[in-house]
């Protein structure tokens, strides 16, 4: 090893001990730091900066973290970490020790973590309602009752103050607070609410009596019966506007011709089209 190597090797450990001498200082300040109070009914801030005033930290925090609590502190020569320890354990102020800082933030609440909750929609008399809708009031989470009228749905945070709507055709909604509850029995309620008259129009599409752009028209089975006939179809001549009922001319069991406001049909065959639960009859 030449003498330049050694002469740079000295170099090398010199800085490094020069570095040791300016750090150790700070890292026994932050050791014992030691902090004397005597403040009566003083917000956290003033206190605060009483600390800063004492010793070489710095605290560090953003405006969520609120400062304004009012509490009496009476120490001396305490180190800063048993005065910190003190001050905050009754606040929702948490902090951490970085370098010179110290940093302060919010701790978590932990009864508004985001959590399950599960359950069960049943009727008045405790049955299981199948396929009800559960849902988060103005959200898009929600989920359905399976088969024994059970749910599961995820809340977000804060859950407590979560609301869950249930919906079901034929009963009244439901609006429940979640609060610190994980499993919840929702009772619904029939609805008393009338449903007015529905008619079936072509290929099966319900319509309300009110929204039809044409006139629709009911006959009753006492309409039917009142003039018996072997044809049912021709107790309906006469009583329904718009159609012209021709009887077979072959007598008992001949097919009725039955045309409704005239020929309108491509296929030069303008009888009407009988749907009997469901189930088109040709004639």
């Amino acid at each position: 090893m030449n003498k330049k190597s050694i002469q740079q090797i000295k170099m090398l450990f010199t800085v490094a001990f020069v570095l040791i001498l300016i750090i150790m200082p700070r890292i026994g300040n932050a050791q014992s730091a030691r902090v004397t109070l005597n403040a009566q009914n003083t917000t956290l801030e003033h206190i605060m900066s009483q600390i800063e005033e004492q010793t070489s930290y710095l605290f560090v925090y953003n405006k969520d973290v609120n400062l304004s609590k009012l509490m009496s502190v009476n120490v001396n020569s305490q180190p800063l970490s048993s005065v910190l320890f003190d001050i905050l354990k009754d606040t929702s102020i948490d902090y951490s020790v970085s370098g010179m800082n110290v940093i302060l933030t919010e701790k978590n609440r932990k009864s508004d973590d985001a959590r399950v909750v599960t359950g069960k929609v049943v009727d008045s008399k405790g049955v299981p309602i199948i396929g009800a809708a559960v849902t988060v009031k103005d959200t898009t989470i929600g989920s359905s009752t399976d088969i024994n009228g059970n749910y599961s749905i995820s809340l977000a945070a804060p859950a407590s103050a979560s609301v869950l709507v249930v919906n079901y055709l034929g009963y009244n909604q439901a609006d429940v607070m979640v609060g610190s509850r994980t499993n919840i029995v929702i009772t619904l309620a029939e609805s008393t609410v009338d449903v007015g008259t529905v008619v079936i129009t072509a290929l099966g599409i319900k319509r309300s009596e009110k929204a039809l752009a044409y006139n629709a028209q009911t006959v009753g089975g006492d309409d039917v019966v009142t003039v018996k006939d072997a044809n049912f179809v021709n107790s309906l001549n006469g009583k329904v506007a718009g159609v012209n009922i021709n009887a077979s001319s072959s007598g008992v069991g001949g097919a009725s011709k039955v045309v409704m406001r005239g020929s309108r049909s491509i296929e030069q065959s303008s009888n009407a089209l009988y749907v009997v639960d469901g189930i088109p009859m040709n004639n």
